[in-house]
Protein backbone atom coordinates (compact mmCIF):
# COMPACT_ATOMS: atom_id res chain seq x y z
CA UNK A 1 0.00 0.00 0.00
CA UNK A 2 0.92 3.32 -0.59
CA UNK A 3 -0.34 6.92 -0.42
CA UNK A 4 -3.18 5.54 1.99
CA UNK A 5 -4.45 3.63 -0.99
CA UNK A 6 -4.99 -0.24 0.07
CA UNK A 7 -3.33 -2.80 -2.20
CA UNK A 8 -5.51 -5.75 -2.67
CA UNK A 9 -4.73 -8.22 -5.09
CA UNK A 10 -5.40 -7.96 -8.06
CA UNK A 11 -5.84 -3.87 -7.84
CA UNK A 12 -2.53 -2.45 -6.83
CA UNK A 13 -1.45 1.30 -7.27
CA UNK A 14 1.56 1.59 -9.62
CA UNK A 15 2.88 5.13 -8.52
CA UNK A 16 1.10 8.29 -6.86
CA UNK A 17 -0.92 8.70 -10.40
CA UNK A 18 -1.54 5.14 -11.57
CA UNK A 19 -3.86 2.55 -10.72
CA UNK A 20 -3.78 -1.06 -12.19
CA UNK A 21 -6.61 -3.70 -12.34
CA UNK A 22 -5.13 -7.18 -12.87
CA UNK A 23 -6.71 -11.01 -12.63
CA UNK A 24 -7.90 -13.02 -15.75
CA UNK A 25 -11.31 -10.90 -16.53
CA UNK A 26 -11.38 -7.68 -14.49
CA UNK A 27 -15.09 -6.11 -13.64
CA UNK A 28 -14.56 -2.37 -12.11
CA UNK A 29 -17.95 -0.74 -11.36
CA UNK A 30 -18.08 3.50 -10.75
CA UNK A 31 -21.57 4.62 -9.30
CA UNK A 32 -22.89 0.97 -8.92
CA UNK A 33 -24.79 0.32 -5.54
CA UNK A 34 -22.17 -1.93 -2.83
CA UNK A 35 -22.29 -5.65 -3.45
CA UNK A 36 -23.12 -4.94 -7.73
CA UNK A 37 -21.18 -7.07 -9.95
CA UNK A 38 -20.20 -4.96 -13.01
CA UNK A 39 -21.73 -5.92 -16.29
CA UNK A 40 -18.22 -5.21 -18.23
CA UNK A 41 -14.66 -4.46 -17.79
CA UNK A 42 -16.13 -0.81 -17.21
CA UNK A 43 -19.49 -0.06 -15.90
CA UNK A 44 -20.43 3.24 -15.32
CA UNK A 45 -23.78 3.43 -13.48
CA UNK A 46 -26.49 6.26 -12.36
CA UNK A 47 -29.36 5.50 -10.48
CA UNK A 48 -30.74 8.42 -12.40
CA UNK A 49 -29.94 11.18 -15.23
CA UNK A 50 -27.59 11.08 -17.35
CA UNK A 51 -23.94 9.23 -17.25
CA UNK A 52 -21.34 11.47 -18.91
CA UNK A 53 -17.88 9.72 -19.12
CA UNK A 54 -15.41 12.80 -20.22
CA UNK A 55 -12.22 12.88 -21.55
CA UNK A 56 -10.54 16.24 -21.49
CA UNK A 57 -7.17 17.42 -22.81
CA UNK A 58 -5.69 20.93 -21.95
CA UNK A 59 -2.67 22.59 -23.32
CA UNK A 60 -3.93 22.48 -27.24
CA UNK A 61 -3.79 18.62 -26.72
CA UNK A 62 -6.24 16.80 -28.28
CA UNK A 63 -8.60 13.79 -26.89
CA UNK A 64 -9.31 10.15 -28.62
CA UNK A 65 -10.92 7.22 -27.84
CA UNK A 66 -8.93 4.32 -29.41
CA UNK A 67 -10.79 1.02 -30.54
CA UNK A 68 -7.75 -1.65 -30.71
CA UNK A 69 -8.84 -4.84 -32.57
CA UNK A 70 -6.81 -7.87 -32.84
CA UNK A 71 -8.63 -9.00 -36.37
CA UNK A 72 -6.30 -11.40 -38.61
CA UNK A 73 -9.18 -12.55 -41.11
CA UNK A 74 -12.61 -10.40 -42.18
CA UNK A 75 -14.12 -9.57 -39.31
CA UNK A 76 -15.39 -7.53 -36.91
CA UNK A 77 -12.70 -4.53 -35.84
CA UNK A 78 -14.92 -2.99 -33.01
CA UNK A 79 -17.49 -0.84 -32.76
CA UNK A 80 -20.33 1.28 -31.02
CA UNK A 81 -23.01 0.20 -29.89
CA UNK A 82 -26.37 1.59 -28.45
CA UNK A 83 -29.08 0.29 -26.19
CA UNK A 84 -32.72 1.80 -25.24
CA UNK A 85 -34.33 0.13 -22.21
CA UNK A 86 -31.78 -2.80 -22.82
CA UNK A 87 -32.44 -3.40 -26.33
CA UNK A 88 -30.04 -2.79 -29.17
CA UNK A 89 -31.33 0.06 -31.57
CA UNK A 90 -28.14 1.90 -33.47
CA UNK A 91 -24.38 0.43 -34.03
CA UNK A 92 -21.53 1.96 -35.80
CA UNK A 93 -19.02 -0.77 -36.36
CA UNK A 94 -15.73 -1.28 -38.48
CA UNK A 95 -14.63 -4.94 -39.74
CA UNK A 96 -11.35 -5.67 -41.38
CA UNK A 97 -11.43 -5.95 -45.35
CA UNK A 98 -8.66 -8.64 -46.98
CA UNK A 99 -5.78 -6.87 -44.96
CA UNK A 100 -4.97 -5.89 -41.45
CA UNK A 101 -4.71 -2.12 -42.77
CA UNK A 102 -8.38 -1.93 -44.42
CA UNK A 103 -11.28 -1.40 -43.23
CA UNK A 104 -14.91 -0.66 -44.05
CA UNK A 105 -17.18 1.60 -41.69
CA UNK A 106 -20.59 0.83 -41.51
CA UNK A 107 -23.68 2.58 -39.20
CA UNK A 108 -26.79 -0.01 -38.55
CA UNK A 109 -30.15 1.49 -37.25
CA UNK A 110 -33.73 -0.79 -35.88
CA UNK A 111 -36.94 -0.36 -36.84
CA UNK A 112 -39.70 -1.17 -34.40
CA UNK A 113 -39.60 -5.04 -33.54
CA UNK A 114 -36.74 -5.55 -35.82
CA UNK A 115 -33.30 -5.90 -35.49
CA UNK A 116 -30.06 -3.56 -35.88
CA UNK A 117 -29.97 -3.32 -39.79
CA UNK A 118 -27.18 -2.30 -41.85
CA UNK A 119 -28.43 1.15 -43.69
CA UNK A 120 -24.52 2.89 -44.77
CA UNK A 121 -21.64 1.18 -45.35
CA UNK A 122 -18.22 3.27 -46.72
CA UNK A 123 -15.71 0.62 -47.79
CA UNK A 124 -12.05 0.66 -47.36
CA UNK A 125 -11.31 2.36 -50.77
CA UNK A 126 -13.88 5.31 -50.23
CA UNK A 127 -17.15 4.01 -52.13
CA UNK A 128 -20.47 4.92 -49.99
CA UNK A 129 -23.80 2.17 -50.35
CA UNK A 130 -26.48 3.04 -48.82
CA UNK A 131 -28.69 -0.30 -48.42
CA UNK A 132 -32.75 0.22 -47.40
CA UNK A 133 -35.93 -1.17 -48.96
CA UNK A 134 -37.79 2.10 -50.05
CA UNK A 135 -34.68 4.08 -49.62
CA UNK A 136 -35.06 8.08 -49.23
CA UNK A 137 -32.16 10.05 -49.56
CA UNK A 138 -32.29 13.23 -48.29
CA UNK A 139 -29.41 16.06 -48.99
CA UNK A 140 -30.13 18.93 -47.28
CA UNK A 141 -27.59 22.22 -47.83
CA UNK A 142 -29.87 24.73 -45.90
CA UNK A 143 -27.01 26.41 -45.45
CA UNK A 144 -26.50 27.40 -48.65
CA UNK A 145 -27.94 29.48 -51.22
CA UNK A 146 -27.99 25.80 -53.61
CA UNK A 147 -28.46 23.15 -52.90
CA UNK A 148 -27.08 20.06 -54.65
CA UNK A 149 -24.46 16.55 -55.59
CA UNK A 150 -21.67 17.10 -56.94
CA UNK A 151 -20.93 14.27 -59.28
CA UNK A 152 -16.90 14.13 -60.44
CA UNK A 153 -14.90 11.56 -62.93
CA UNK A 154 -11.28 11.32 -62.97
CA UNK A 155 -9.60 15.07 -62.66
CA UNK A 156 -12.26 18.02 -63.12
CA UNK A 157 -14.89 16.82 -65.31
CA UNK A 158 -17.89 16.91 -63.16
CA UNK A 159 -21.64 17.55 -63.24
CA UNK A 160 -24.58 18.32 -60.64
CA UNK A 161 -27.71 17.42 -59.85
CA UNK A 162 -28.76 21.13 -58.37
CA UNK A 163 -32.13 22.53 -56.90
CA UNK A 164 -32.93 26.07 -55.62
CA UNK A 165 -36.80 25.00 -55.89
CA UNK A 166 -36.44 23.75 -59.64
CA UNK A 167 -34.40 20.32 -60.26
CA UNK A 168 -31.49 21.05 -62.40
CA UNK A 169 -29.38 18.45 -64.19
CA UNK A 170 -25.97 20.65 -65.31
CA UNK A 171 -23.14 19.29 -67.05
CA UNK A 172 -20.50 21.55 -65.80
CA UNK A 173 -17.55 20.91 -68.71
CA UNK A 174 -17.55 23.25 -71.59
CA UNK A 175 -18.92 21.31 -74.90
CA UNK A 176 -20.14 18.22 -72.58
CA UNK A 177 -23.77 16.73 -73.28
CA UNK A 178 -26.51 16.10 -71.05
CA UNK A 179 -27.44 12.62 -72.26
CA UNK A 180 -30.54 9.98 -70.63
CA UNK A 181 -30.30 6.10 -70.98
CA UNK A 182 -32.26 3.04 -70.49
CA UNK A 183 -29.46 0.83 -70.47
CA UNK A 184 -28.11 0.94 -66.77
CA UNK A 185 -24.40 0.95 -67.58
CA UNK A 186 -24.75 4.02 -70.04
CA UNK A 187 -23.12 2.32 -73.02
CA UNK A 188 -26.43 2.12 -75.01
CA UNK A 189 -27.61 4.46 -77.09
CA UNK A 190 -28.97 7.43 -75.70
CA UNK A 191 -32.42 7.83 -75.64
CA UNK A 192 -32.25 11.69 -75.35
CA UNK A 193 -29.33 14.26 -75.53
CA UNK A 194 -28.77 17.29 -74.64
CA UNK A 195 -25.99 19.28 -76.33
CA UNK A 196 -24.06 22.61 -74.74
CA UNK A 197 -26.07 24.69 -77.19
CA UNK A 198 -29.31 23.42 -75.88
CA UNK A 199 -29.91 20.84 -78.90
CA UNK A 200 -32.41 18.32 -78.64
CA UNK A 201 -31.58 15.12 -79.93
CA UNK A 202 -34.55 12.31 -79.54
CA UNK A 203 -32.97 8.54 -79.91
CA UNK A 204 -29.42 9.95 -80.80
Amino acid sequence: ASSGVTQVTPIEQVNTNKLSVGGTTPLVGIGLAAGSTPAAALHTYAASGDVVNRIESDSAGAAYVQLDGTQVSNAVVGGINFYNAGDTVAAITVERVDANDAADLYFRTQAAGGGNTERLRIASDGKVTLTADGLALKIDGSANTTKGILLRNTGTQHGYLQTDGDLKIIAEDAGKTIKFYTVDDGTGTPRLTIDSAGNVGIGI
